[in-house]
């Protein structure tokens, strides 16, 4: 029972329909479409927080769901008119959504922009592929700093960072523009 997995799951399942539809078998679309509907209302069920303004990932509610609302408001499975408020609720000033990496930006950018939020996704990908530059980047890293572990602390002197300087799921911006 994890959120962000249940809504990648649900994801996984409107696409299923799609497919099963495009290729004529309605049968199985209906059935996918209807297992797609249930999860949906089981994930605003158990996660959603209306009083908080946000998904949490686990159903005791003690994991913030930063990524979980993220996808909820991306594949329309946050209540109607939710989307600005719940991306605030997840994205700091500096457009970082918790200690999501690069790669997870490819959904963000997205969520913004069905949010109406196009100035936010712009100041983002300024903001945070903007200090990758100013650190040195001539590609698109796998975390915003090398440097830091993956929750922030600085590496000690001497460790190499085990991280791609040249990640591919970093590339989002260019994608999304």
């Amino acid at each position: 029972e994890m959120a962000a997995l249940d809504l990648l799951y649900y994801k996984f399942l409107t696409d299923a329909s799609s497919i099963a539809q495009a290729l004529g078998n309605y049968g199985d679309a209906q059935v996918y479409q209807a297992q797609a509907a249930a999860l949906s209302a089981a994930i605003n069920q158990y996660y959603w927080d209306p009083v908080a303004g946000f998904y949490w990932d686990d159903v005791g509610h003690t994991i913030k769901g930063y990524q979980a609302s993220v996808l909820a408001v991306l594949y329309d499975v946050a209540p109607a008119g939710q989307g600005q408020s719940i991306l605030n609720q997840v994205m700091d000033s500096q457009y970082h959504v918790g200690l999501s990496s690069p790669s997870f930006y490819f959904f963000v950018l997205q969520a913004l922009a069905k949010a109406g939020m196009y100035p936010q996704a712009s100041a983002a990908i300024r903001g945070l592929w903007g200090a990758m530059r100013a650190q040195g980047a001539t590609t698109w890293w796998e975390q915003w700093n090398p440097s830091l572990d993956r929750v922030g602390n600085p590496l000690p002197a001497g460790v190499i960072p085990n991280v791609s300087l040249a990640h591919g799921y970093g590339t989002s911006p260019l994608y999304y523009l």
